[in-house]
């Protein structure tokens, strides 16, 4: 498995593994699946 740096496009912070799968903000607290912020960066 690849692990990818994701970079949050809402504020720029940077993701911290919250469950499988999903990621959580730091700074923002936004959360969601790993794949959704993927896509969102694409």
């Amino acid at each position: 498995m690849i692990n990818f740096c994701i970079d949050i496009p809402i504020c720029g912070g940077k993701l911290i593994s919250n469950e499988y799968r999903y990621k959580k903000c730091k700074a923002c607290k936004y959360e969601n699946e790993e794949d959704v912020l993927q896509s969102l960066n694409a």
